[in-house]
């Protein structure tokens, strides 16, 4: 627990809408009241069925 971070991977929308002229990655973003560290940012998947897939943020749960 001590080496854990506030980290997350954002959706390929999601990163263009909150940093439309530069990389999300190593920016901050914040999510109910904790800021995250952008660690990453997936590859476009595109629409299906009238969604967008690109549109979230994986943020990993802590261990136990």
């Amino acid at each position: 627990m001590d080496s854990q971070r506030d980290v997350c991977v954002l959706g390929n929308s999601l990163a263009t809408v909150l940093f439309p002229h530069s990389s999300a990655v190593g920016e901050e973003v914040n999510f109910d009241g904790i800021k995250y560290s952008v660690v990453g940012v997936l590859e476009s998947k595109g629409g299906m069925s009238g969604g967008r897939q690109d549109n979230f943020a994986i943020i990993p749960s802590p261990p136990g």
